[in-house]
């Protein structure tokens, strides 16, 4: 959410729309594929500062744009968590004030007239605090189904991750964990692949391989057909190297998978960790089917859990 004057909400939307919408490399919108459109990772809507009185104020993210009546009168009371120098201008930084989960940004002064390049600096300082800072959507409350699905990686496994408690432990065994979240409009998995560094990951090809392997073994269709990586051009694949997840071993593929003669298909991101110590590769496959609803969410919320895995000590 965004909150500003009455009189500067036309101006600070089209700022947002040319500086502040990152997009998912991946998240093709299936229906115009053809002309290269991607899914936005933040969309915003703009409400004026007296949105106080409502219930506007419990967003996830905020960002606060100047003086913003009772909004920016709240925080300058408190001391933010952080604050940031980007020109001319600070950009305050605050958890949690007006709602569990929250995020804000105030950029303590307008800022809709300054140069180009200011307004850059702003929208990728507050893109970044965001990205990396956001919780878990959805609901988080305390579950002990999902304690004992912690304790039992954790014990078995020897890592850690945060799982949102709508999923359900499908399958385990020695080399995957597999959790799903079903609904009449979507569904979405969590496959996570345990193997040896033996195996190859170098690359795309072999990190197209690898995920193949896992998917003709355990992952077949309600038509009883594989689910498999995507061949078709407009769906692409991306294969990296990882660097924003805290640890130096990982890398990443992302891309479409495609249910084997049907029409589904949807996006996915594996995440690769190398375990050194004991010899082996995490493999944290995420992939959802959404076909009526935006999927940004979706896979956002499969970059935040990625980020969320740690090694047992």
């Amino acid at each position: 959410m965004v909150v500003a004057k009455e009189d500067q909400i036309a101006e600070i939307e089209s700022l947002f729309a040319k500086y502040f919408q990152i997009k998912n490399e991946n998240l093709i919108v299936s229906e115009k594929s053809g002309s290269g459109q991607f899914e936005n990772k933040f969309n915003y809507f703009f409400v004026r500062h007296k949105a106080y009185e409502g219930t506007e104020k419990t967003a996830p993210n905020i960002i606060i744009w100047g003086n913003a009546g009772q909004f920016s009168e709240d925080l300058d009371a408190l001391k933010p968590s952080k604050t940031i120098q980007t020109g001319p201008f600070e950009i305050h930084y605050y958890k949690n004030i007006w709602a569990k989960n929250q995020l804000i940004a105030w950029v303590k002064k307008d800022a809709s007239n300054a140069e180009e390049s200011t307004i850059k600096a702003i929208a990728a300082a507050c893109t970044n605090y965001f990205y990396l800072n956001e919780t878990l959507p959805g609901n988080m409350l305390p579950s002990k189904y999902i304690d004992s699905i912690n304790r039992l990686i954790s014990d078995n496994y020897g890592f850690k991750l945060a799982i949102p408690s709508q999923f359900k432990l499908e399958m385990t065994n020695t080399e995957i964990i597999w959790l799903r979240q079903e609904t009449t409009r979507f569904y979405r998995d969590i496959f996570i692949n345990i193997f040896s560094d033996s195996l190859p990951i170098d690359s795309k090809e072999n990190a197209i391989e690898n995920r193949n392997l896992f998917c003709k073994k355990y992952l077949k269709n309600d038509e009883g057909t594989l689910v498999l990586v995507s061949t078709s051009p407009t769906f692409l694949s991306y294969f990296k190297k990882t660097t924003d997840l805290g640890n130096a071993n990982t890398s990443t593929l992302r891309g479409w998978y495609q249910e084997e003669g049907t029409y589904r298909r949807g996006p996915f991101i594996r995440t690769f960790f190398h375990d050194k110590p004991h010899k082996r590769y995490i493999a944290l496959d995420q992939f959802v089917y959404a076909p009526d609803m935006p999927r940004s969410m979706f896979y956002h919320t499969a970059e935040i859990i990625a980020r969320s895995l740690t090694f047992n000590k």
